[in-house]
């Protein structure tokens, strides 16, 4: 776990040495980043990079280089202090800008570990534990340690906290619905298998004191980290979770809006290249509002399907529901899940006319929609009916979590209609 100083790339090189943070993070707006070749985008990651270890006190600043590996995202290592980034995998500058951040927070780790700071007692002898011969490559046990949770966190903060930078671009969009799939599956196995994702890192913290990699004390702080009381790692990591459906649901109608804002701008220049890029971003964009229409379907239907088994459960009449707080407290729940479809829509609709007006085939949103269906139906989704026409929704197919959606892997509902008075006559 020490700290090898290495020979850094001369950033005084690199034309993106004297830019400032803000210039920094405006390089990944797509418009940018698409104009950067592989080592320009290097150099832009190195720098940003140097930022973050200054902010956040990190003392030896990692090394960037390509990662070789076409499974792997991304990935540390502390003997080398290198940070290694998949660019293809990567081509999407906001996943690229998560990825550099997750893996310098594990150069973050390996320095609290080793200077005792940063992190509590506890925090530090459970990273201390995963960090070694105890570490998880694959599966659910990769997915349950803290020491990339921790990591997760980290990367997702950052974008976060950059939202109104980025909202407008449908890419960002893009980025954020795999971070809802990915923090909602995680958020979903702690709350719903707590015990089995602790035991998972009693394990590890077992073999880490069995190889001597951890004294007995230490051994004794991790065990006790590992209680209803503290694991806030993960509780953090579950808090996130609905901070990313917020700013994800924020970003897709504002996006939405930019668009068609953009498009009656070039409607009115004439400007054919600039249509060209509004289409390609809402081609992008479509897609996104496709699987939002699909999931706030399946979520309508949950919820029908709820206030129908109430109703039948209490034996309810049309007088009972009208006094019944839990039942009005569903039916407003539903409403807002109705009111969030109808936007989907909309803007759908919205979109797929600004296409046809710039004088894009009405044929390419229907062959593009039905491609759209057809690659979420061989990832594993369900056919439903969305009145007049035939949608998927997304649903587990296991118990496992889905790793094709981890960024940072380093080996890599009746009608719509419902109304208010639900009950039996």
């Amino acid at each position: 776990m020490a700290f090898y100083h290495i020979i850094l790339p001369k950033s005084s090189q690199s034309r993106f040495s004297t830019y400032s943070e803000e210039e920094l993070l405006e390089q990944y707006k797509n418009k940018v980043w698409k104009e950067l070749d592989s080592q320009s985008r290097l150099d832009l990651m190195h720098e940003t990079i140097a930022t973050y270890c200054k902010k956040n006190g990190i003392k030896s600043v990692p090394n960037i280089l390509e990662e070789r590996s076409s499974s792997l995202y991304g990935s540390y290592s502390a003997y080398s202090n290198t940070v290694y980034i998949n660019l293809e995998l990567c081509n999407n500058p906001y996943e690229a800008l998560d990825t550099i951040i997750h893996e310098t927070n594990h150069a973050y780790q390996e320095q609290c570990i080793k200077e005792n700071t940063g992190y509590t007692q506890e925090e530090r002898a459970l990273l201390k534990a995963e960090n070694g011969e105890a570490y998880q490559k694959e599966g659910l046990a990769y997915e349950r340690q803290s020491l990339e949770t921790d990591s997760n966190n980290a990367g997702i903060k950052i974008l976060l906290s950059e939202q109104a930078r980025y909202e407008k671009d449908p890419l960002f969009a893009e980025y954020m619905s795999k971070r809802v799939q990915y923090f909602g599956k995680i958020a979903a196995d702690y709350t719903q298998n707590t015990e089995a994702s602790r035991n998972s890192e009693r394990l590890q913290l077992k073999k880490a004191y069995e190889e001597c990699e951890i004294s007995a004390e230490e051994y004794q702080y991790a065990a006790n980290y590992l209680q209803d009381s503290k694991d806030n790692i993960k509780k953090e990591s579950v808090k996130l979770e609905t901070s990313i459906q917020k700013s994800f649901k924020e970003c897709v109608m504002i996006c939405s809006k930019d668009l068609h804002r953009r498009f009656e701008q070039c409607q009115w220049d004439g400007n054919r290249k600039a249509m060209s890029q509004v289409h390609e971003d809402i081609t992008i964009h479509q897609k996104i509002l496709q699987q939002c229409e699909c999931n706030t379907k399946v979520c309508i239907d949950a919820k029908l399907q709820e206030i129908r088994q109430y109703v039948c459960a209490n034996n309810m009449g049309r007088y009972d529901t009208e006094r019944d707080s839990f039942y009005k407290q569903m039916v407003s729940e539903l409403s807002v899940l109705q009111e969030e479809q109808k936007r989907y829509s909309y803007a759908i609709a919205e979109l797929q006319t600004d296409n046809q007006l710039m004088g894009y085939d009405k044929q390419e949103f229907s062959k593009d929609y039905k491609n759209t269906i057809e690659e979420q139906k061989g990832d594993g989704l369900e056919q439903c009916s969305n009145n007049a026409q035939k949608n998927y929704i997304t649903r587990d197919m296991d118990d496992g979590l889905d790793l094709e959606n981890n960024y940072h892997y380093e080996t890599v509902a009746l009608d719509n209609s419902l109304d208010s008075g639900i009950g039996i006559e």
